[in-house]
């Protein structure tokens, strides 16, 4: 740490050609608030912070470049957290692993493609990167942890085929996001997934689907008509809540939970079936 101390002292640093004598990133930058742009070492594969509150580059404000090495497996939490002038990023394809907050908080960022190969989005991974309008999922993914996306720019999104699970709140507060495309073969949509995701217009029911969370659509007034799959069994407190733009709801489940479409004013026709 303290080789980094002394090379932070400039904006730019180069490391591109060094090779080190471990394969984990043995610097801390954190809050090196006057530290631009920095091309990682070769050899580097992992980068593993000591503690749950330091990343490898955890506040450093003024970071707008970063140049990774092929052979790059890990990023590790916090490690870019409120990198707040980060504005792009290229995962090698050797990266398989993300782990919580890597990349929370960078507002400037715009677009990332995450390499195939990985299998898990952490929770919080780009949590209030609030620029960031373009995500590219990758066909191994099969999770997406909780508050993965929230309060990003993102307009749309479609979820790989191959993701099973998705946790609560992962697109919450997402202002401009439009569309989604879900798995067919998910099951459950969790609580407060696109929670007063305000433009939201646009959604697919899969036809898998058995649940849908308490507040997972609440206040997204914008959304258009929902057609229910025939496999639906319940739906959780205010679920549907506030989706001003219905007109006519049409659902044959066991369990409508109280509030399930709450505040949805516009609704002129209700159809709920013999179940």
């Amino acid at each position: 740490t303290s080789i980094a101390g002394n090379l932070a002292n400039g904006a730019v640093i180069d490391l591109g050609e060094a090779t080190f004598a471990t394969t984990e990133f043995p610097m801390d930058f954190t809050r090196k608030t006057n530290l631009q742009e920095i091309a990682l070492p070769r050899n580097i594969q992992t980068f593993t912070p000591s503690t749950y509150n330091s990343g490898a580059f955890y506040g450093c404000e003024s970071l707008t470049r970063v140049t990774f090495p092929e052979g790059l497996t890990a990023i590790g939490q916090n490690c870019f957290r409120n990198c707040a002038k980060l504005e792009s990023i290229e995962l090698p394809s050797s990266v398989r692993t993300l782990d919580i907050y890597a990349f929370y908080g960078c507002k400037l960022l715009t677009s990332v493609v995450i390499p195939e190969g990985v299998e898990a989005i952490p929770r919080f991974l780009f949590d209030s990167c609030t620029a960031l309008t373009d995500v590219t999922l990758p066909s191994t993914l099969k999770s997406i942890g909780a508050e993965a996306f929230e309060a990003t720019g993102l307009e749309e999104i479609t979820i790989p085929e191959s993701v099973t699970t998705i946790e609560s709140s992962v697109f919450k507060n997402c202002k401009s996001l439009e569309r989604i495309q879900f798995p067919d073969a998910l099951t459950a949509i969790p609580a407060n997934l696109c929670n007063a995701c305000s433009a939201l217009t646009t959604i697919n029911m899969p036809s898998k689907l058995e649940t849908v969370g308490n507040d997972a659509f609440y206040n997204c007034g914008k959304l258009q008509d929902v057609t229910f799959p025939e496999t639906l069994k319940s739906l959780d407190e205010r679920s549907f809540g506030g989706c001003s733009a219905f007109t006519r709801i049409i659902i044959d489940i066991p369990a409508i939970a109280n509030y399930a479409f709450w505040n949805c004013a516009n609704v002129t026709s209700i159809d709920l079936g013999k179940r």
